[in-house]
């Protein structure tokens, strides 16, 4: 049975803007985080081709919702609930609107870990997604 990395889409960057995310586009991390979570997964496939060591890099792009996950409140609904209680300006600035959020129960994901690990070449990666990226 392999074992698991965890890794994260965020290792892609933008290389996805526009396109369904795959496991072929390249990465390119824009934060810290992103960078460590590719640099983790790097790690292990050296492994696996060094030492024959069965890793399985997955790769996340769900925000865990569901049992025992908080969601906070999205960064609109809580301005608009500012402006209407009179604490802000009616005007919400926003980010880049383009970027898109893949909401997971938190179950999913987990059975999404162990069918990787009953299933999954190791010295591969793999997206962990809904449908709906």
């Amino acid at each position: 049975m392999p074992r698991c990395l965890i890794s994260s889409a965020d290792v892609y960057g933008r290389s996805n803007v526009g396109r369904p995310l795959t496991e072929d586009l390249p990465s390119l991390p824009l934060s810290p985080y992103a960078l460590s979570k590719h640099m983790t997964g790097e790690a292990g496939l050296f492994y696996h081709r060094a030492f024959g060591l069965d890793t399985v890099v997955l790769r996340p792009s769900a925000i865990p919702a569901g049992p025992g996950h908080y969601l906070r409140v999205p960064k609109v609904a809580d301005a608009i609930a500012q402006v209407e209680r009179g604490k802000r300006e009616p005007v919400i600035e926003m980010g880049d609107l383009r970027v898109r959020r893949d909401y997971t129960d938190v179950r999913d994901v987990v059975r999404g870990y162990l069918l990787a690990l009953e299933r999954c070449a190791a010295g591969e990666t793999y997206n962990v997604t809904s449908a709906n990226r």
